[in-house]
């Protein structure tokens, strides 16, 4: 019996560095690949532009993963999209089963649909979105749940709101939880953590650490105000706030801020550099806490990822957080209230234990779960 085909719009991958979805992209294809009931039935098929395709080459991908290139750039293609002027995909690469991760689609013609819609901000607080973002989404959303045979969203919260603000969506949407890199994401001995934080110039449980993009979502000018707060109220200023993460957009004031903090002797740690994924897991297990004051999460990727490590972290009561973080976590903040997320880096800042509730929360969520999730979705369209 032939394998059924199995088409994954891979652009989100084919990156130097990155999003969040492209994260969960690479994970959920190297997941399918890994598993063999899947890959018995289903051809993996990745579909990426031309001039795109020597970045796929740094994921060291599986031979049994097929890529087949996009005929025109990323840029072009883009635009088509943008632009509502995308040919029909599966008249150029064929029938089959097409994935698309990232919120947009493109028609096909005698094939299903699976898209990923990861949350709906853009509707809650459109302020807060890209607006070459917000305007794609604005035009094609309808048009792209339209298309889709089902929508794959991560998290009930994020289910719950497409389906509240798109009523059409409705009895298509399926939540596939997003998972933990185990192998990569746990707690790292005191040796190597030494070893990595002194590439920062940082002492053991000595630093705080934000870890994402640089953008208004993530309400990073309350966490600085808090990281004053907190200076000013302990005089620890050897204690330092690490932040790490992308460009983002959005983030003039932010930048402002943090070249104001640092001319006042607070102690802001922004790297220069790109800060490799690999030493992620060290600097989190090394840290008092992650602090991570987002105003709004998808799904919260990052809070889980350092709760595989060891650590601690400090969120907001909002979106799908609670349903991330369990019925027994307790300790949330304010994130509009500089002061409530300060009083929580005090809690923790004299702590050097390991955070066990975290360690056994965290086990819940993995990348191979999350595939098989996705597999019933891809079986459940396959047989309609």
């Amino acid at each position: 019996m032939a394998k059924r085909k199995l088409f994954v719009e891979a652009g989100s991958i084919a990156e130097k560095n990155m999003s969040g979805v492209g994260h969960t992209a690479l994970h959920l294809i190297r997941s399918l690949a890994a598993n063999e009931d899947f890959i018995k039935k289903f051809e993996l098929i990745l579909i990426v532009p031309f001039n795109k395709t020597s970045f796929l080459g740094t994921h060291h991908l599986p031979n049994s993963i097929k890529i087949k290139r996009l005929f025109l750039p990323a840029r072009i293609m883009n635009g088509a999209v943008r632009f509502g002027v995308t040919p029909f995909m599966d008249i150029i690469f064929g029938r089959g089963i097409y994935l698309f991760p990232n919120f947009k689609n493109w028609p096909l013609l005698f094939s299903k649909n699976i898209t990923y819609i990861h949350d709906v901000y853009f509707k809650i607080a459109p302020e807060h979105i890209e607006v070459k973002n917000l305007d794609l989404l604005e035009r094609h959303i309808d048009q792209f749940i339209q298309r889709a045979d089902a929508v794959v969203t991560v998290s009930r919260h994020a289910k719950k709101e497409i389906e509240y603000f798109f009523p059409e969506s409705r009895g298509k949407v399926r939540t596939v939880y997003n998972g933990v890199d185990h192998s990569l994401y746990y707690p790292r001995s005191h040796e190597e953590q030494d070893k990595i934080i002194a590439k920062y110039d940082l002492s053991r449980k000595k630093f705080f650490v934000f870890f994402s993009n640089i953008e208004p979502r993530k309400n990073i000018e309350k966490l600085l105000d808090a990281y004053k707060l907190f200076v000013d109220k302990t005089g620890e200023r050897e204690i330092p706030l690490l932040i790490v993460g992308g460009m983002g957009w959005g983030n003039e004031k932010i930048f402002a801020k943090i070249k104001k903090m640092k001319k006042e002797g607070y102690g802001i740690l922004k790297p220069d550099h790109y800060v490799p994924d690999a030493d992620m897991p060290a600097l989190l297990s090394a840290s008092i806490c992650l602090v991570h004051p987002a105003l709004y999460e998808g799904f919260g990727l990052t809070p889980l990822e350092a709760m595989s490590c060891g650590a601690y972290v400090i969120v907001g009561d909002n979106s799908s957080l609670p349903e991330v973080m369990g019925e027994q976590f307790r300790r949330y903040v304010d994130v509009t209230n500089a002061s409530s997320i300060a009083k929580e880096m005090m809690y923790y800042y004299s702590r050097q234990d390991v955070n066990k509730y975290g360690l056994q929360r965290s086990k819940r969520f993995s990348w191979s779960r999350s595939a098989a999730e996705l597999i019933r979705v891809i079986e459940e369209v396959d047989e309609k």
